[in-house]
């Protein structure tokens, strides 16, 4: 058909009893100004349908870039509306699973015996095509399967995964990855339920919990990570040099957590002064100052002689009487007394 563009093609089948318009879609996925792009899209494969409707069956198929089985993005949003608007429907049989996969490694198609490939992908497909009708799942599997095993054979080291450097501090573990995806759904939850002015207590609640429990692994992650490199160097031989390295660059390197000047009172110290400088506060701190403006000496005389009643209480093998309420009702006349009085 003379309808479509670089996105849309159009194509007549001579089905009956009316013929079929199939429009095969590749939708846009870009971010930028993308909404705008899709929106205009559907609007062109709108025209196409309603141009048409009356002397063919349209069906539409193609890589869409949004799901009818989720509903909390804009173009998930736009596409439903599209779909209401003309009156579209799936088919009974249409997969829920995802249709799209990640698959790990890239093949050089440069190196690829296409010889080899297709008459192996040829041989796959026939076999397969003699088994029993199967579900649309169990098809897409096998032809995955099928183009695998013919990469296998005709390209040289077909999806050979590349050894990739770590970048910073490379802690990333399974148990991290599944509490960061938890915490994620939990505030996806909770946002939800804030922007529908819904109680969301439960949710606030379960997102802190999932939060916590990520900071907890990666804490311990770091933990693990530096009792290792500890033992490296506990163990290390000395003709290995490259840990006696790794530890000179790693002290050499510059830590925003490391103090680099330490102010006690208006004198600073710097460097190697640093832990000398610790000891003499933490001594300054533990000794004690009589000076009367600082220190409540009249305090620590009741506190030494309470600390002296007790022991001689205690040898001498006398009963310590609980108080009256009379005598406390006379002390607290007695201190209040005083303060009136002072």
């Amino acid at each position: 058909m003379p309808d479509g563009n670089n996105r849309i093609q159009v194509i007549t089948i001579n089905s009956s009893p009316l013929k079929t318009c199939l429009v095969n879609v590749y939708m846009p996925s870009l971010q930028v100004a993308g909404d705008l792009d899709y929106k205009d899209t559907l609007d062109q494969i709108s025209e196409i349908i309603e141009k048409y409707k009356d002397s063919y069956q349209t069906i539409i198929c193609g890589d869409m870039n949004a799901s009818l089985h989720r509903d909390n993005r804009r173009r998930d949003q736009n596409f439903k509306e599209f779909m209401s608007n003309n009156n579209l429907s799936l088919a009974n049989r249409y997969p829920k699973a995802p249709t799209f996969f990640h698959h790990n490694g890239k093949p050089n198609w440069a190196k690829c015996d296409t010889n080899i490939y297709t008459s192996t992908l040829k041989q796959e497909l026939e076999c397969e095509s003699r088994r029993k009708e199967s579900s649309v799942e169990e098809r897409i599997k096998l032809l995955e399967k099928s183009i695998h095993k013919a990469g296998k054979k005709s390209i040289p080291k077909y999806r050979q995964l590349k050894s990739l450097k770590t970048v910073g501090k490379g802690i990333w573990n399974r148990k991290i990855s599944e509490a960061s995806r938890d915490s994620k759904n939990a505030h996806t939850l909770w946002k939800r339920k804030i922007n529908s002015h819904q109680n969301a207590d439960t949710e606030k609640i379960n997102l802190t919990s999932k939060k916590r429990k990520l900071r907890q692994l990666q804490r311990q992650a770091y933990a693990s990570k530096k009792e290792k490199f500890i033992n490296d160097i506990m163990q290390a031989s000395q003709k290995d040099s490259k840990t006696f390295h790794k530890l000179v660059k790693q002290q050499r390197s510059k830590h925003d957590t490391n103090t680099d000047i330490l102010y006690i009172g208006n004198k600073a110290f710097e460097g190697e002064k640093i832990l000398s400088a610790w000891q003499t506060h933490f001594e300054t701190l533990g000794t004690p100052n009589f000076d009367e403006n600082i220190f409540d000496l009249e305090r620590l005389e009741l506190s030494k002689l309470q600390n002296n009643i007790i022991p001689e209480l205690d040898i001498q093998n006398k009963e310590i009487t609980k108080a009256t309420p009379t005598e406390i009702e006379s002390a607290i006349r007695k201190i209040k007394y005083r303060k009136s009085f002072r």
